[in-house]
């Protein structure tokens, strides 16, 4: 048994030799092409984790809202687990061409973390003197060599907010780098301009003039030996991560001190100068200080108010993200029918996978804003900011999605309307058929019967183009319109003809009281006979009105009443 399956296959493969080396070839395709899937993600990764290494990428951010000094970096240092600390400085401005301001994140040079790469030009020699990111150049229409003005925005680090963030606005452009903090499109939010930041540049830091740090960046004892996307490089980092946080509350009640030990010595200065100094600048400078403990205070309420503000927005933003992915994931479930049903464009299509990548982006930021809020290391001020561009992001999707619901709606209300206006044209043909046969004319006139089979053929093409799957609403709508005036084209001839035949009828009914006394009209009254049993209603009615005419002057007034009536 076995053996004769065996030759029978062997036989089978023989014959249809094309077929089965076709059929080997696409399994070979077939397996070669999943193998090459498989690889494609585990190779992206590594590529990934090799160019984090290169450029030594950070493991870890740390951000402060009233900034980091020199015993905060130490103390970072001092962390189990922390192979190297590097405090940096990193702000957000606004520059502008003829035509538009962007936003642009500005960050200082960095030194050992998160190395740049430098694709065009030089480096900065200068401390006027900045790099790019490519798109930066091809946005604004700036080049190489070019001067920017750069307008920083106002931090709140607790330096006299009268202080600029750099020293050279006037900044020249000599390069173009990559940086590994941005292998994303997304540059981040900003308060400056419409929310989003648009590029990023570098500039030396000995253009930057702040007392304090605005970020650190930290990179983990053994993370550079594990892959990134591992989850024990994860565990590792997570691990270091509580490590900072537990020094945390520490750290900020350290840098709140010393900023109320600053103030505090620069009251006990002004006193202390009152009797040497002159008395009406010392109250002055006395003033300065009030004023600055009462915009402190009123920024702890501005706090108090923004974290009533970041929570409302918290709850209402996951409320309304999460019903618009529902709906938007029940669009894209049913979607393959629709295109089934329905000949769609391409945006139509598009637009519930944008749709639902942009909802996907939204509970991104979401998150990360959450996270940060948790992790305490962002003034409320910011995360409300934060939170205000999100919910606005989240309304011009709810409003695109809404437009996609009512296009893809309006696709199945034409065809219900379509067939809807079908059994009304068919009516109307039916009405046609009858009223034609009911009125039993000698001749049917021949357009008649042109003008019926191009009215039946175009209610086939109807019929269809709505069994037809997918169908396009654009030619349904023409295939309608066609119909319906085809069907209205031979209602119109039928109502024509038998008002003329009936007419014409009359005409000859009456005109025969004058036959016997007036051969002339008798005459006229033969022609119209005969005209009208040859279909040819309208000169049988000329014909008629003409011989009654001549003994009954206007007789055609007095048929067209009685027609009428």
């Amino acid at each position: 048994m076995k053996k004769a399956l065996v030759k029978d296959s062997i036989r089978q493969i023989k014959n249809t030799f094309k077929r089965f080396l076709s059929i080997v070839l696409i399994v070979f395709l077939g397996v070669g092409f999943f193998a090459g899937i498989r690889a494609t993600s585990p190779d992206m990764k590594d590529t990934v984790d090799t160019y984090y290494d290169l450029q030594d990428v950070m493991d870890i951010e740390v951000l402060s809202t009233l900034g980091l000094t020199q015993n905060d970096i130490e103390a970072l240092k001092d962390v189990e687990g922390i192979n190297e600390v590097e405090g940096s400085y990193s702000f957000d401005a606004t520059v502008s061409n003829e035509e538009k301001e962007f936003v642009i994140k500005v960050k200082a040079m960095p030194e050992n973390i998160n190395k740049i790469k430098l694709m065009n030009g030089n480096l900065p020699q200068n401390s006027d003197e900045a790099v790019v990111e490519e798109s930066f150049l091809i946005g604004t229409g700036y080049k190489i060599g070019d001067y920017i003005e750069l307008t920083p925005e106002k931090l709140e680090l607790g330096q006299d907010e009268s202080t600029d963030v750099i020293n050279e606005k006037k900044i020249k452009i000599v390069g173009v780098v990559e940086s590994p903090e941005y292998i994303s499109r997304s540059r981040g939010t900003s308060k400056l301009g419409a929310g989003s930041i648009n590029y990023y540049m570098f500039i030396p830091r000995e253009n930057i003039n702040m007392d304090v740090y605005t970020l650190a960046y930290i990179t983990v004892d053994g993370a550079k030996e594990l892959a990134t996307y591992n989850q024990d490089y994860k565990d590792l980092v997570s691990h270091v991560k509580d490590n900072v946080e537990a020094i945390s509350d520490e750290r900020k009640q350290a840098r709140y001190n010393e900023i109320i030990e600053e103030a505090n010595k620069k009251i006990q200065d002004i006193f202390g100068r009152l009797n040497v100094l002159n008395v009406e600048d010392s109250l002055f400078e006395l003033k300065t200080m009030h004023d600055y403990f009462d915009s402190l205070y009123a920024d702890f309420d501005k706090e108090r108010y923004s974290k009533k503000i970041y929570e409302d927005y918290s709850r209402s933003i996951l409320i309304k993200a999460t019903k618009l992915e529902k709906v938007n994931n029940e669009l894209y479930k049913k979607i393959g029918d629709i295109k089934y049903s329905y000949d769609l464009t391409d945006d139509e299509v598009s637009v519930i996978s944008e749709i639902k990548d942009e909802i996907m982006n939204i509970r991104a930021s979401y998150d990360k804003v959450v996270d940060i809020a948790r992790s305490k290391t962002l003034a409320y001020s910011k995360l409300a900011r934060e939170m205000e561009i999100i919910n606005s992001r989240l309304v011009k999707t709810e409003e695109k999605l809404n437009g996609a619901l009512k296009t893809l709606g309006s696709l199945k209300e034409d065809e219900l309307r379509a067939r809807e206006q079908l059994e009304e044209i068919k009516r109307i043909l039916s009405q046609t058929k009858e009223k034609i046969r009911s009125y039993k004319l000698p001749i049917v006139p021949k357009n008649y019967y042109v003008e019926m089979s191009e009215a039946m053929e175009a209610i086939n093409e109807l019929v269809k183009e709505l069994d037809k799957r997918p169908i396009s609403i654009k030619i349904l709508n023409l295939r309608v319109d066609t119909a319906r005036d085809l069907v209205l084209k031979v209602y119109n001839t039928v109502n024509e003809t038998v008002k003329t035949a009936k007419m014409a009828e009359t005409a000859i009914v009456y005109g025969n009281r004058y036959r016997v006394t007036n051969k002339e009209v008798d005459f006229g009254l033969i022609k119209a006979e005969n005209a009208f049993f040859k279909g040819n209603f309208k000169n049988s009615l000329e014909n008629a009105i003409n011989a009654i005419n001549i003994v009954e002057p206007g007789i055609h007034k007095k048929l067209l009443e009685e027609s009428q009536s």
